[in-house]
């Protein structure tokens, strides 16, 4: 009991627009007593003293109340006999709830009661349960019934009309007179679980017929192996019983007799079973609940277990029936046994519950000390060069019609002026115009009123004042002219070319597809990778790339990706390298623990309210879910594993960190220079070595047998690359990145002119669906990735993105970039 607080007397009129400190309505939506509490009768004054309070049908004081001995709104009169009183008033004292409300009572009894009736379970076996806020109170209801506490009408809930529950008995009597026309009392059941405590409401019906059908649809047991329980211990509800009106004077609560031999009446009174509501009989339902909840994830474990059988068996032996409410994730049982028997059988459960609980509920304070550490990176991802330079281009805010590669038969003339007219030309307009900062032109083909028609992009990070823009245009439509070709629009936009190193956060002005459309496999951990697995430096939690693949030098086996990641990666500066990168595992657990939420949801939409456990695998875990859940299991395992991802080292890089250019191999290209983005690295951990496979299958999305296939053949199910060939222009491609998985485009037969500080060079492009309107930071983390014909023959290494183009170098000029760096004599695919 709280201590009482010592509170000085104050003025009567402080106290004149304050409301006195007693509960209104109980937060359990107890039903109303009856009476005034025993120790307040006959010592109440007749003076002062309000009518009954509504929802308590309790006496409480008057609103206003004169602490000092005065009556309201009158001044103290001398020969007032009262006044003689006042001096002898003494201290008041005030107590204060402590169970989470400010409410404060001037009697030990009112606090009492308070406690009882807005911070305890008034069921027996529960009143230790300590409920502070509304949403304790709610949750603990659940657990007695899904219904929660309440008056209500079994009759409607037979004819499948269920009426929200009700406050007070009458309430539910009204309810029979409109809707049924019956003046019945009601004939309640008593049966666990529809009846809790004697103070907690209940299911009535308005004739035993009904109330039989009832008892038929609710209470017949059926175990595990589908058996009927009724032939043990299990007697229907007597009919003496049963008839008898829930509004008998038997049941009311009476006023305490403080007579002599008082005492001894009221204990024959609780010991006479005439006068009990329920009486203590064995062959009555008993039931009970698992106090922790249960998640589908762990439902779905224990069914794997070797006690699970056993345990539903027992439960069976003991006349138990365990079933999962799926709409609150609890485990309730009910059976006709004793109560020691159920609290047996629910220890059973208990103890396999405890033993197989899921990985995510053990590990839940680690993840969060591990997210604080990766939050903690982030902070300090300044020192990352990548997060500190503004790279990011933004789309058009007018809406951009489909864009696609030029057709190197239909556009034949145009990318013939475009190579021999208009390339060696744009350097000097562009001079002329006075354009600063970097710039690209491209080629492609823009939807338009009458089909796809070729266009010019012009984008830059400098300087588009109206002037340069005409004089571009104009010199572009003089180029034409002369060639008796329709003139090119050109259309402008400001940026600047960006290199696709991934970075620990992403955004995208699409929507992001859904998780049970796509999940970053890429991003896992891959034993022994292969093309398209994740890697980054050692030490770096922000900066991620693509392996692209394995390739011979000389004879030695060399992992090749890109070079701009590892002047990117300045936080922590470091040789060695790991797959999967810090940051793609992070991704990969985050959107691991969307998809099972998003498993859940699917398993409830399409699963009963209830579910008895010995049919939770043929009504929640079919076949098919099964074997999802499974290999999401299986991949939570590989990403909690924190070591064994380390994979290599840093040998050779080009250019020291800047991009040079070199002269195109390609004979068909006299004149073009590339750019060099690569290095190469070498596998310091022998068996983690991979092979030039990819993961998959040629897919977008891997199902649960590619999944599946992850363990026979752990090195990956694609065709492997063995062969090498030039870009010729418009042919189909594709290639496999950390963040956009397998994505599809055509090579466009323009080539891309781009110039900064460094000079200018000519550059492939491959163009994908949707470019348009995709931004860099949707193919960031897919440098490094190899671009491969339909026939999976090496084109290019991927490196950068411009105007919604995919910027890659040929790999027949990458080789011949290492062969002059390196000095050797071979390079080529293992």
């Amino acid at each position: 009991m709280s201590s009482p607080v010592y509170y000085s007397p104050r003025p009567f009129r402080e106290y004149q627009h304050e409301t006195p400190p007693f509960p209104k309505q109980s937060s359990l939506n107890r039903p109303p007593s009856s009476y005034p509490p025993h120790d307040e009768l006959g010592s109440l004054p007749a003076e002062g003293v309000s009518q009954r309070n509504s929802s308590f049908d309790m006496r409480t004081q008057s609103s206003i109340i004169d602490l000092t001995g005065s009556t309201p709104n009158m001044d103290p009169i001398d020969d007032d006999p009262r006044s003689d009183l006042r001096s002898q008033v003494g201290p008041i004292y005030a107590f204060p709830c402590r169970e989470g409300c400010r409410e404060v009572f001037y009697r030990k009894y009112l606090l009492k009661r308070h406690i009882e009736g807005q911070h305890r379970c008034p069921h027996n076996d529960r009143k230790h349960v300590k409920l502070r806020t509304l949403e304790e109170i709610t949750d603990h209801q659940r657990g007695h019934r899904a219904e929660g506490v309440g008056y209500r009408c079994g009759t409607c809930i037979l004819k499948g009309t269920p009426t929200n529950p009700m406050s007070q008995m009458s309430e539910l009597q009204m309810h029979f007179r409109h809707s049924h026309q019956s003046s019945a009392f009601g004939y309640q059941c008593i049966e666990s679980p529809c009846y809790l405590g004697k103070y907690l409401g209940g299911i009535y019906f308005i004739s035993t017929d009904d109330l039989d059908d009832h008892h038929e649809r609710e209470h017949t047991l059926i175990s595990p192996q589908g058996a009927s329980l009724t032939s043990r211990n299990y007697t229907p509800i007597s009919s003496s019983l049963r008839n008898k009106p829930a509004g008998n004077s038997a049941f009311r609560k009476r006023r305490l007799d403080k007579s002599p031999g008082s005492k001894a009446k009221r204990r024959m009174t609780q010991m006479n079973g005439k006068g009990l509501l329920v009486p203590p009989r064995r062959d009555l339902e008993t039931a009970s609940y698992i106090d922790s909840r249960v998640s589908f994830l762990d439902l779905q474990s224990f069914t794997k277990q070797q006690k699970w059988m056993e345990t539903l068996t027992h439960l069976a032996s003991l006349h138990i029936l365990p079933t999962f409410v799926c709409k609150h994730s609890i485990i309730t049982l009910r059976g006709t046994c004793s109560p020691a028997e159920m609290m047996r059988g629910k220890l059973l459960l208990v103890e396999l519950i405890d033993q197989t609980k899921s990985r995510s509920h053990q590990d839940d304070q680690i993840d969060q000390t591990k997210s604080k550490s990766h939050r903690d990176d982030e902070i300090d991802a300044s020192h990352c060069s990548s997060l500190r330079t503004g790279c990011h281009q933004y789309v058009s805010v007018h809406p951009q019609p489909e864009i696609y590669a030029l057709d190197p038969v239909e556009n034949a003339d145009t990318l013939k002026l475009w190579d021999e007219q208009l390339l060696p030309k744009i350097s000097g307009v562009i001079r002329a115009a006075s354009v600063e900062g970097s710039y690209s032109v491209a080629l492609v083909r823009q939807n338009g009123t009458n089909g796809p028609q070729p266009i010019i992009r012009f984008r830059s990070s400098g300087n588009q004042g109206e002037i340069s823009r005409q004089i571009i245009r104009e010199s572009v439509q003089k180029i034409c002219e002369d060639n008796h070709l329709p003139v090119l629009n050109v259309q402008f936009t400001e940026g600047s070319m960006v290199r696709l190193v991934g970075g620990s956060s992403t955004a995208s002005i699409l929507d992001d597809p859904s998780n049970d459309q796509k999940f970053p496999h890429e991003r896992r951990p891959w034993e022994k990778p292969g093309m398209g697995a994740s890697i980054g430096l050692a030490q770096c939690p922000h900066v991620s790339v693509t392996l692209g693949g394995y390739i011979s030098v000389d004879g030695r086996t060399y992992m090749l990706s890109v070079d701009h990641f590892i002047a990117k990666s300045l936080c922590n500066v470091t040789t060695d390298l790991r797959s999967p990168a810090i940051s793609d595992l992070i991704s990969a657990k985050k959107k691991l623990k969307t998809t099972f939420k998003e498993l859940q949801m699917k398993i409830l939409r399409s699963a009963p309210d209830v579910v008895p456990l010995g049919k939770v695998e043929e009504l929640l875990f079919p076949r098919a879910v099964d074997q999802e859940l499974e290999q999401y299991k299986r991949i939570g395992r590989e990403l909690d594993e924190e070591d064994g991802f380390a994979f290599g080292e840093l040998r050779t890089r080009c250019g020291g960190g800047k991009m040079p250019i070199r002269p195109s191999s390609n004979p068909r290209l006299p004149g073009c220079l590339h750019r060099m983005d690569w290095s190469l690295s070498e596998i310091t951990v022998k068996h983690r070595q991979g092979r030039n496979v990819h993961r998959y299958r040629h897919i977008t999305k891997p199902g649960i047998d590619d999944l599946r296939n992850e363990i026979l053949h752990p090195g990956g199910c694609g065709v492997p690359c063995t062969t090498t060939r030039d870009v010729a222009g418009g042919e189909s491609a594709y290639y496999v990145g950390t963040t956009s998985g397998h994505r599809k485009g055509l090579i466009n037969p323009a080539l891309i002119q781009y110039g900064d500080e460094f000079g200018t060079s000519h550059e492939w492009s491959l163009v994908v669906p949707h470019c348009e309107v995709l931004r860099d930071v949707d193919f960031r983390g897919d440098s490094g990735a190899w671009i491969l014909d339909d026939d999976n023959k090496l084109l290019g290494l991927l490196w950068g993105w411009d105007n919604g183009s995919l910027i890659f170098t040929p790999i027949a000029d990458v080789f011949a970039d290492i062969k002059q760096v390196m000095g050797c004599r071979q390079v080529g695919l293992p």
